[in-house]
């Protein structure tokens, strides 16, 4: 046998002996009162596998309609019919957002370019050790708050 089996077996046995923690008092009528409001939701507030079977037909034939018109459009079919129009400035609306974003990101690229590579990584260290001084600063307050209660 491992000593990491050894150490493993001892754990086990050492958890087995423990007694079993009994749940909160609060807990099982906070439990059934959440499960109260769940069950008396609308219909259309539930899961889309709990709506009536008439509603999810009706969902899915919308849902096929709605993207059988997109790739209409996008093929440039004429099947779309009343709604080409529509189509047509929903692909101008997407040409302009991306040649925005194109723009952006080769703008926002050449600024970073433009750093020299010691004051780039200055800089990732020092966001890299504020977040860890945060995170760590946070586990104190959290630990501290816990045992105050």
């Amino acid at each position: 046998m491992t000593p990491e089996e050894k150490l493993a077996s001892a754990i086990d046995r050492e958890l087995k002996r423990l007694p079993d923690r009994a749940a909160p008092v609060s807990l099982a009528p906070a439990v059934l009162s959440r499960i109260g409001k769940l069950s008396t939701r609308p219909w259309w507030q539930r899961a889309w596998f709990d709506w009536p079977v008439p509603c999810r037909a009706i969902s899915l034939l919308l849902a096929g309609t709605i993207f059988w018109f997109i790739f209409a459009a996008s093929t440039g079919s004429d099947t779309a019919g009343p709604l080409q129009p529509l189509f047509t400035l929903l692909s101008a609306i997407g040409l302009v957002v991306r040649a925005f974003a194109s723009a952006s990101m080769s703008i926002i690229a050449q600024a970073i370019q433009s750093i020299p590579p010691t004051l780039m990584a200055t800089m990732l260290f020092v966001c890299a050790a504020a977040w860890t001084t945060c995170f760590g600063l946070g586990a104190i307050c959290l630990r501290y708050v816990k045992i105050r209660r």
